[in-house]
């Protein structure tokens, strides 16, 4: 019996965590988590949304009255399938040999613990590639906290420079963005 008690309150945790997870990305927060490795970002993605119905099963099931712990099995059932497809094209697109070609890092400054990095965005065949710059701090091993602070949607190029009081994005002599530290 306490084994099951001790299933069910991981099943919540797990899926408090899932439900936190989605929303702090869903909800563009200005600092979101993200990992230095562009597949394991995707494929992170990738197991939470099929854990996320299995999770809500798991769920229903600690439920003790009848009507309740059906509604979460239909409400989990619906969801399934949404969260599979997700899961699905984010396993078919990460990036297999370690570089994301849709956010290429194109230039990196580092100001101790902070690392000031412009990627170069690509999105497809349907748009131009962009310009990205964010501030990212390392939590631990390869997991960052990262903040946008620039972007620009028609370029290719660029640098980041940081100075004592500004951090600049430019193309050769050209300054694209000044902005404060």
């Amino acid at each position: 019996m306490q084994t099951t008690k001790t299933a069910n309150s991981i099943s919540w945790v797990l899926l408090a965590l899932l439900l936190a997870m989605f929303a702090q990305g869903a909800l563009k927060l200005p600092y979101q988590l993200r990992f230095e490795s562009p597949g394991l970002n995707y494929w992170i993605f990738a197991v939470a949304a099929i854990s996320f119905p299995m999770l809500a099963f798991s769920v229903g099931a600690s439920l003790s009255t009848k009507w309740a712990r059906w509604l979460t099995y239909l409400c989990a059932l619906i969801l399934a399938i949404p969260c599979l497809t997700m899961a699905s094209c984010a396993a078919i697109e990460a990036p297999l040999e370690g570089r994301d070609l849709s956010y290429e890092l194109i230039s990196e400054a580092k100001d101790g613990n902070i690392a000031y990095r412009l990627y170069r965005t690509n999105c497809g065949a349907t748009c131009e590639f962009g310009l990205d710059l964010r501030e990212e701090r390392q939590v631990f091993l390869g997991l960052n906290l990262v903040s946008p602070i620039w972007s620009r949607p028609r370029g290719h190029e660029g640098q980041v420079v940081i100075t004592e009081s500004q951090i600049l994005v430019s193309i050769g002599s050209d300054i694209l963005a000044k902005l404060p530290r």
